[in-house]
């Protein structure tokens, strides 16, 4: 996903999480958004009259203030709603944990990595290799497993979420003291079983939500930048190509 796609995806969750957290709001913020949109329709096709009053307005004009008012708009919803990144964010990344565990590539690719940095530990039994598991029954061996597992969910993660990898810090990586105290803790609650890919990737989306709660007032910040300078930039177009043609037909018709 690159980072324009990711882009788009998260903000576009922010009017969703609006509209569930405040119906009210979103409501209003839908009219005023169908008012300025029809505003900046109306003042696309006649402010070229303020300097060319017999400018015979082009069919493709029409075309150019609906696309203003559709940016003006959406960037009316768009910028309260920005507000809410983090908690659109904290649901992409929700949304990914449950996904990671269906990738079959990234599950057996992190399957045979873990079980080939337990190997070269050389702890476990030599016949327990040949099974389809991980060998874990020494302490250091299911430390290696779960860090290896841990770090391919974030390196995962940061692949497919470009933008918000930019956004988050180093520290959204689980250390090793976090790693080693989730493992304990599994084992002492869960004797006998195994450390598998969902433990691993819990880890690694409570680490990405914590170093969002950390990056929250950044994160807010450069949306809200993006939106305004998107909006900005996308209604100037149409407006600079409908009156740049009825500058040029003031030098026809001299």
């Amino acid at each position: 996903m690159s980072t324009i796609t990711s882009l788009i995806d998260l903000l576009l969750r922010c009017p969703e999480e609006m509209a569930e957290r405040t119906p009210t709001v979103f409501q209003v913020c839908l009219v005023l958004g169908v008012l300025l949109g029809g505003l900046a329709f109306w003042a696309c096709i006649r402010s070229v009259r303020l300097w060319n009053q017999t400018y015979p307005i082009p069919w493709w004009s029409y075309l150019a203030a609906s696309f203003a008012a559709l940016v003006v708009f959406s960037g009316t919803i768009l910028l309260p709603s920005s507000g809410l990144i983090k908690d659109a964010a904290v649901s992409l990344i929700e949304d990914w944990s449950k996904r990671l565990p269906r990738d079959r590539r990234w599950t057996d690719e992190t399957f045979k990595e873990a079980k080939r940095q337990v190997v070269k530990l050389g702890l476990e039994e030599p016949a327990s290799y040949q099974k389809e598991t991980i060998p874990v029954s020494h302490e250091e061996s299911r430390k290696v497993a779960a860090r290896t597992y841990a770090q391919a969910a974030v390196a995962h993660f940061r692949e497919h979420n470009p933008l918000l990898s930019k956004l988050l810090s180093p520290k959204a990586a689980p250390t090793e003291e976090e790693i080693y105290d989730n493992v304990r803790v599994f084992f002492e609650k869960n004797s006998g079983k195994k450390y598998g890919v969902e433990q691993a990737i819990d880890l690694a989306s409570e680490n990405l939500r914590q170093d969002l709660q950390r990056q929250a007032p950044k994160v807010v910040v450069y949306a809200r930048a993006i939106v305004i300078l998107g909006v900005i930039l996308l209604t100037a177009l149409p407006f600079a190509l409908v009156g740049i043609n009825a500058y040029r037909d003031i030098h026809i018709h001299q």
